[in-house]
């Protein structure tokens, strides 16, 4: 849809055959789409579907259909985890990167995570590994997000809003605390998340077939969850800013300067939030 005059510059067939430069014929306006904005997503009938209605392909029926299911941008979609889950064949075009005015972002890790396997064996090991990405999708998915991948023990995971990581990231790191007392876990094999939490904008690309972000927010983010302590969600003023409802912090949250490694030339301003029980010293994992 063209940002000036909303005419519908042009539709494609699905996200593989989309590109992000537009002309639109109604203004003579050159731009570049957002994902979150200008670009928008419908559905339709499935082929294999059309041969048992004979309204599939009726336009009447589907103006109605799609005035009672209204497109919605495209990163709406790729927040949803049964989106990615069931079009995970519809990958963006090779090549090709879509702007998003704002996302947040939030990288975990298991902090102590090497010695854990090293104690426990890596069977022992692995499967608690394994069911702490279990506890990581589910609310993840509950708070309004979706996992974009895993890497070792640590996940990555997209939200339309700081408000919804925010949510994603307490109740993460609750669920793991109380995984750990189900378990009768003792200090040294409690499971202990690290959490870092950024937004702002990014851009959307297809890395090894499959959706992925690149840019600053996503460094950014990541090097958040490497400076956590155990058991610690570092978030930045502008995802907490954008979720204050949704902290469990004080309503004067006391936020602190920092720098991170290859981003000298920002300011960054964090706020910490901890479940790390008391007794358990707080160590930092990198």
């Amino acid at each position: 849809m063209c940002p000036h005059c909303k005419y519908e510059a042009i539709a494609f067939p699905g996200l593989q055959q989309a590109h992000n430069d537009f002309f639109c014929v109604g203004c003579q306006y050159n731009f570049q789409g957002h994902l979150d904005d200008e670009i928008h997503i419908t559905f339709t009938v499935n082929e294999r579907l059309r041969a048992l209605s004979d309204k599939a392909d009726d336009p009447t029926w589907r103006h109605q259909l799609n005035a009672t299911v209204e497109p919605v941008n495209s990163h709406e979609l790729l927040t949803l985890q049964v989106f990615r889950d069931l079009f995970v064949n519809e990958p963006l075009p090779e090549g090709e990167s879509f702007q998003i005015k704002w996302l947040a972002l939030m990288f975990t890790d298991l902090g102590g995570s090497t010695a854990l396997y090293a104690r426990q064996g890596d069977p022992r090991a692995y499967s608690l590994v394994r069911e702490h990405f279990n506890i990581l999708f589910s609310t993840v998915a509950a708070a309004g997000g979706a996992v974009v991948k895993t890497i070792g023990d640590a996940v990555m995971a997209v939200f339309p809003s700081g408000d919804l990581a925010i949510r994603a990231a307490l109740a993460a790191q609750r669920s793991i605390d109380q995984f750990n007392q189900e378990r009768s876990l003792g200090d040294d094999d409690r499971l202990r998340l690290k959490v870092g939490i950024h937004a702002g904008p990014a851009l959307a690309v297809t890395l090894n077939e499959r959706l992925d972000y690149f840019g600053t927010v996503v460094n950014a983010a990541a090097r958040l969850e490497a400076l956590a302590n155990h058991g610690e969600t570092i978030i930045s003023r502008q995802a907490f800013e954008d979720g204050e409802r949704a902290s469990d912090a004080t309503a004067t949250p006391s936020f602190e300067h920092i720098t991170l490694r290859g981003l000298d030339t920002i300011n960054f301003e964090v706020v910490r939030l901890t479940s790390t029980p008391a007794s358990t010293p707080a160590t930092v994992d990198q």
